[in-house]
């Protein structure tokens, strides 16, 4: 049974894939053998048959919150989030595996580290180019994934400040999770969630750190691979611009202190003077729950109810319009844009065939006058 009042919540979202499921449970083990006290929490997103049997062996303690709809990532995070007891709440994704030591060496960087909201480890991720994950750094609306190779002499000696870790395995300070308001449900089902989260963070005077003493691996890839109309990678940028809307809307006047440049080098530095003396706005926007909580009327749910479900379908409903139509835009456009270059294609091809045509003439041309010309000189010398 789970110990009264744990040490450590750990919360993983399954879907579809049970071999990713299983690895990712073996990790789970590990951790759990290395906190004692620790509460494990899955949320089964429409999960499939394979992976409810997995988790049924392999984590028959958890506490298992059940969706049969989307829940997308913010709301099923949320009603885990909700559900934690431990002030220190392990997240990962499906396809992560915790590495030995990892928890540990995580949950001291962040009780060590008054200011720290969260904290990552290094994450290999085979499938991925580069291969190992040391944080991101963010400019503006674009970010840049960073590697130890990026990392200024001497920084990656212990944990260093960036602007966002990657949720795959990320630990958080539970209450600087409630401070942000949670995760902004407008980011659905997917996309966005963790810079959202993360700038929130810093703009309550809270730093994000990365600890290279922490190691994890994070296969990639899980949501290009579901099923269902909201995977792949066309889908994955098309929510990436719908997140950038509420982007713009939170952070594009408040976050200047972000460099305004593609500068890494400038951005990692600028993450370590905001780490000493962070940017605290007076008035920063917190997340919507409109999903879970519509209003904040209630007390924040840890389990679907009817309302809820009906809330998440017609969310799905919509999205899926909005990216239908984005599709037909998309192929409006592009075929526009053939017709276009067809008929930019078929000028030039009569360019051609007229240059083409002159050249032939030309020819003629020159080619009678050396005629001529050979003639004039044949009889000129009588041969």
């Amino acid at each position: 049974m789970p110990a009264a009042q744990p040490d450590l919540s750990i919360v993983v979202m399954f879907t579809h894939d049970a071999e990713q499921a299983a690895r990712c449970l073996e990790g789970v083990s590990t951790v759990t053998s290395e906190v004692p006290r620790t509460e494990v929490i899955l949320v089964l997103n429409q999960a499939s048959d394979a992976v409810r049997a997995i988790v049924a062996e392999h984590a028959p303690t958890a506490r298992v919150i059940d969706s049969p709809v989307n829940t997308g990532t913010a709301v099923g995070w949320q009603l885990a989030f909700n559900a934690a007891r431990a002030e220190c709440v392990l997240l990962m994704h499906e396809d992560a595996v915790a590495g030995a030591g990892m928890a540990p060496q995580l949950l001291k960087t962040l009780r060590a580290t008054p200011r720290a909201a969260a904290v990552g480890p290094w994450i290999d991720e085979p499938s991925g180019v580069p291969s190992v994950n040391a944080g991101w750094v963010r400019f503006g609306r674009g970010n840049a994934r960073l590697t130890p190779e990026m990392l200024p002499e001497g920084l990656a000696d212990a944990p260093y400040a960036v602007n966002e870790i990657s949720s795959a395995i990320s630990l958080w300070r539970r209450s600087a999770w409630e401070e942000i308001g949670g995760f902004e449900e407008r980011v659905f089902p997917a996309m966005g969630v963790e810079p959202d989260s993360f700038t929130g963070i810093w703009a309550r005077g809270h730093v994000v750190l990365v600890d290279p003493q922490a190691r994890g691996v994070h296969q990639t890839g899980a949501m290009d691979s579901a099923p269902g109309l909201l995977s792949g990678p066309h889908v994955r940028h098309f929510l990436f611009k719908e997140f950038l809307d509420v982007w713009d809307e939170k952070w594009s006047a408040r976050a200047d202190w972000f460099v305004g440049r593609e500068d890494t080098g400038a951005a990692i530095a600028r993450a370590q003077e905001l780490r000493v003396s962070p940017p605290m706005l007076s008035d920063p926007p917190v997340s919507q729950r409109h999903l879970t909580n519509p209003g904040g009327a209630k007390p924040e749910p840890t389990e679907l109810d009817a309302e809820m479900a009906d809330r998440l379908r017609a969310a799905e409903r919509g999205i899926i319009d909005d990216y239908t139509r984005w599709l037909i835009d998309r192929d409006i456009e592009m075929t526009q844009r053939y017709e276009e270059a067809h008929a930019a294609y078929v000028e030039l091809g009569e360019r051609v065939a007229d240059l083409e045509e002159r050249s032939r003439t030309l020819d003629a041309i020159l080619g009678g006058r050396w005629w001529r010309l050979r003639e004039s000189l044949r009889r000129s010398f009588g041969r």
